[in-house]
């Protein structure tokens, strides 16, 4: 499947960039658990209830972010850690999201948003880390090492 190179910055996870959401359906594995979105599995990965963690394997995307809202997060939570991890299986390498992420080429990735996330993400007055960005740039990088070996 070929997929066009772009050059620009990339600053939303809408519409043809949708795949880059954590919302997008792109299953991974948390804790022996299998879950349709990394959303869902990031969320499941903030409470020590297996109960609700079950529950977040089979819900949207959004209900599973409104639960986890609601959650009180385990000791040693390490969010940047966990998020990297589930990253690293949805863009595993030689997958089509790995090559999709792959031909965004050198640009500038930034999860763009207007409900003020600005640990993950940037809003529109530009303020905010874009943690997630980072890190799928990160992978991107790290992908490429992995293929030249």
């Amino acid at each position: 499947m070929s997929y066009p190179i772009y050059h620009s910055s990339i600053t939303t996870f809408s519409g043809k960039f949708r795949w880059l959401s954590n919302f997008y359906a792109s299953p991974v594995v948390y804790k022996g658990l299998a879950f349709p979105t990394v959303e869902n599995a990031y969320q499941a990965a903030k409470t020590d209830n297996e109960t609700f963690r079950r529950k977040l394997t089979t819900c949207s995307p959004g209900l599973a972010k409104r639960y986890g809202a609601s959650f009180i997060q385990p000791d040693g939570f390490e969010r940047v850690s966990i998020m990297r991890l589930l990253l690293e299986q949805k863009f595993k390498p030689w997958s089509e999201l790995a090559i999709r992420l792959e031909q965004t080429g050198d640009c500038l990735i930034v999860e763009g948003n207007d409900w003020m996330d600005t640990f993950w993400g940037q809003c529109p007055v530009g303020n905010g880390l874009n943690m997630l960005g980072s890190l799928i740039m990160e992978i991107r990088r790290k992908n490429r090492l992995n293929n030249e070996t």
